[in-house]
């Protein structure tokens, strides 16, 4: 895994210094490429493309997730799992009509603006897991942390370029028109990956008559006479 203290490094060898002539760099400058590090991590959250899966077993554990994007929301009792549909928010407010309905989780929505994952129906059921794949803000590293291990290696030449590029520019260092070529280069082979969209198919609300799908909600509620469990 590459090391947070090492990219630091690396930035600054790279930009300020030569490696043999400083084998250390000062701690002030050491903290100072360390909080430019965690502002550009802060800046490109939405593009780190990778993904991660994280199990809860309570509704009340999905507020305030560091989850900056949500793809797949799934209920397991069971065994069972059961993919959610996600909604918008104009959607959210014309299916929760009926408040603090309790049942069989059916639907979500991600709100981006507290980073929240709301369900509805709440799980009646005592024991359940909410599994939950989407992209994590890493939050404020240390020099002593390490970078995701699944970190692509584009990224992490990204991270190093950019970190160190922008190091250049506080200190007043021109960097010469290769390595502004590789520079560039590096961002370009980041900015032009694509991410396969894991989003789960929407189900209709009545599946066609034969077809053998599961219906989504609400049908299971209303077919039920509102019970909801």
């Amino acid at each position: 895994m590459y090391s947070v203290r090492g990219l630091v490094s690396e930035a600054f060898y790279m930009s300020l210094y030569d490696e043999e002539f400083q084998p250390d760099i000062p701690p002030g400058q050491m903290n100072i490429g360390l909080k430019a590090l965690n502002y550009l991590l802060d800046e490109w959250r939405d593009k780190i493309p990778y993904t991660f899966t994280n199990r809860y077993s309570n509704v009340d554990d999905l507020m305030n997730t560091q989850y900056v994007q949500v793809d797949v929301v799934s209920f397991i009792i069971n065994d069972f799992k059961q993919v959610l549909r996600r909604c918008s928010y104009t959607e959210w407010e014309q299916l929760t009509t009926i408040t603090d309905l309790s049942g069989y989780p059916c639907i979500y929505w991600f709100d981006e603006s507290v980073q929240t994952i709301n369900i509805y129906p709440t799980p009646t059921q005592p024991n359940y897991i909410f599994e939950v794949l989407g992209r994590m803000a890493l939050g404020a590293v240390t020099l002593n942390d390490y970078l995701p291990a699944d970190m692509p290696v584009f990224m992490q030449s990204a991270c190093l370029y950019e970190l160190a590029f922008r190091l250049a520019g506080k200190f007043s260092v021109d960097w010469d028109e290769k390595k502004l070529k590789t520079y560039n280069d590096t961002m370009m082979g980041m900015l032009n990956k694509r991410i396969i969209d894991t989003k789960a198919p929407i189900k209709r609300v009545i599946p066609n008559e034969g077809s053998g799908e599961t219906p989504g909600y609400p049908y299971w509620y209303f077919m039920s006479g509102g019970q909801g469990g």
